[in-house]
């Protein structure tokens, strides 16, 4: 099915819409949905070089609609990172306000979800969109999937889990207010360096970004 989809999206004479109709509608449907909405990213990556504004609003708006359909945090992240992917081709306009649903589909989604796991894969998404926001909604869903991080982190001692959940407070970090991004940051390590301390939990290494990539426009 892959295999078939990559030579729909390479062939010069294959038309721009359908492209994207076999794109999303497989991914979304298909009977590997899994698998296909793994790749989908990866396969919308290389078909937006060549695809017109207008098969990639509508790629774009079946990509949101799946979202708000879906509740599993794995295709949730595959469809977010697909989507902005697919934004690139989109009026910054249109990529923003797109992008603004999904978000926020993202954000309702930690708030409701108690799996710290499903919340580093829905902060993964996020993180994704956060460039194609106007700041102030940057600033605003990624405040609110922070907070969420860290209530997780205070939630466990798990060490492996605080380290993922560590390491998606300094993903979403550069679109926060400064301020909040330190401290942020600080209780993070904190929380990491208590669990690395306890003897009944394994040692794991502080492998994230203390200062986080530049992000914020």
């Amino acid at each position: 099915m892959l295999a078939q989809l990559r030579t729909a999206a390479q062939s010069v004479s294959w038309d721009a819409e359908r492209t994207a109709d076999v794109l999303v509608t497989e991914a979304i449907g298909g009977s590997r949905t899994r698998l296909i909405l793994m790749a989908l990213p990866e396969r919308l990556s290389g078909w937006r070089i060549t695809c017109p504004p207008v098969p990639a609003l509508r790629c774009a708006d079946r990509l949101t609609e799946a979202m708000a359909k879906s509740d599993k945090a794995v295709s949730l992240q595959s469809l977010a990172t697909s989507l902005a992917v697919i934004t690139h081709r989109l009026a910054p306009d249109d990529a923003a306000r797109r992008c603004g649903m999904a978000a926020s589909r993202l954000s309702a989604a930690m708030a409701k979800t108690t799996n710290a796991d499903d919340c580093v894969t829905l902060a993964h998404g996020l993180s994704a969109l956060a460039g194609r926001l106007e700041r102030k909604d940057a600033v605003r869903v990624c405040t609110q999937a922070v907070t969420r991080l860290a209530e997780s982190m205070a939630a466990t001692s798990h060490a492996p889990t605080l380290s993922g959940l560590a390491e998606s407070v300094a993903e979403l970090a550069p679109w926060l207010e400064p301020a909040d991004a330190l401290r942020h940051r600080r209780a993070a390590a904190q929380a990491l360096i208590r669990a690395m301390n306890n003897p009944r939990q394994s040692r794991v290494p502080l492998a994230w970004p203390v200062q986080g990539r530049s992000g914020g426009r």
